[in-house]
């Protein structure tokens, strides 16, 4: 069977020719032309689910383009369709396809927010900034997505969070050499804990359920003032529907490890004005407890272990708070 990612890289797909470059991820292909780049889902099985199956495949490429292009129009410009015709790849129409791949803008990833944490140049007006933009966006792509994970909309906190959290054991059961196997157990029975016991969950609001996106500190641009995102959507689908202090939390952690509390608090506090309601100190502490667990091992796995060292320890301080 033809493959567009087989195509691409030889360079017979359309006029395109090859590819300057060929970025290989976990689950997809990105190939660089002149000014686009093309992504393109691998065919194989994964913890996220069956990229051969016609049926995941095609929800997963449209919910990626829309929580991308929602999140960040210039950048992800449009879904594409493809099907195999007499030995060839070729363009067509939606309901003629058999694949896709999604047409993105080349974009400079020295400016991530990551890169800029590292270099201590962010101030608290550009955390302001950020934080304000990212929730107008998020507010935007709920309304586009509800609909779609109205399950997910119903379920009660207690119950989503639960089942949202046990994705992350094997996820630490990834970094051996950081988090041993019985320490992650150990925290994770911390974490159901609270969630089955503190009265936060039990009183959460469902109108503060946010279509959630991923946004560490890598996948947020920040090039002349201007905010952008990129990678946004979760791959599993469970991930995609959260606390609307989630996607604060996920930031706002890398900012306090690498800038300090205080220009963490800054991005609470922009939550509070643009949403209007209080942050809650418990549910800070175990959210931000929850993104330093994901990206102890998320750097584990891309050979920072120092760093995967500092994020755990963040996860076990904060976790101190929930007691």
């Amino acid at each position: 069977m033809l493959r567009l990612s087989d195509e691409l890289e030889k360079g017979t797909f359309g006029n395109l020719g090859k590819p300057k470059r060929i970025v290989d991820t976990l689950l997809s292909k990105l190939f660089f032309f002149d000014k686009d780049v093309y992504k393109v889902y691998k065919h194989r099985v994964s913890s996220f689910g069956d990229f051969n199956d016609n049926r995941f495949r095609h929800e997963f490429y449209h919910d990626d383009f829309a929580w991308n292009n929602t999140m960040t129009p210039a950048i992800y410009t449009k879904l594409c369709y493809v099907r195999e015709n007499n030995g060839f790849i070729e363009e067509c129409t939606h309901d003629q396809s058999t694949d896709y791949y999604i047409l993105m803008k080349k974009i400079d990833d020295s400016h991530t927010l990551l890169n800029l944490l590292r270099q201590k140049a962010v101030t608290h007006a550009d955390l302001e900034k950020i934080t304000t933009e990212m929730l107008k966006r998020i507010e935007k792509l709920t309304e586009i997505k509800k609909s779609d994970f109205m399950d997910l909309f119903d379920t009660q906190y207690v119950e989503l969070d639960l089942e949202y959290i046990e994705t992350l054991r094997d996820w630490m059961y990834m970094a051996p050499e950081v988090i041993s196997k019985e320490n992650a157990d150990a925290m994770m029975e911390k974490l159901k804990s609270f969630i089955n016991t503190y009265q936060g969950f039990k009183d959460f609001d469902h109108s503060h359920y946010i279509a959630s996106i991923d946004n560490h500190c890598g996948n947020i641009l920040y090039q002349d003032k201007e905010v952008n995102f990129i990678d946004s959507m979760p791959p599993m689908r469970i991930w995609r529907v959260q606390n609307h202090l989630y996607p604060v939390s996920r930031p706002a952690t890398e900012v306090e490890l690498f800038m300090g509390k205080e220009f963490a608090d800054t991005m609470y506090s922009a939550f509070e004005k643009v949403r209007g309601i209080k942050v809650d100190p418990k549910m800070r502490a175990y959210l931000q407890t929850v993104a330093a667990l994901i990206q102890a091992p998320y750097m584990y796995v891309s050979s920072d272990i120092e760093l995967a060292g500092k994020f755990w320890k963040l996860a076990q301080e904060k976790s101190t708070e929930l007691n």
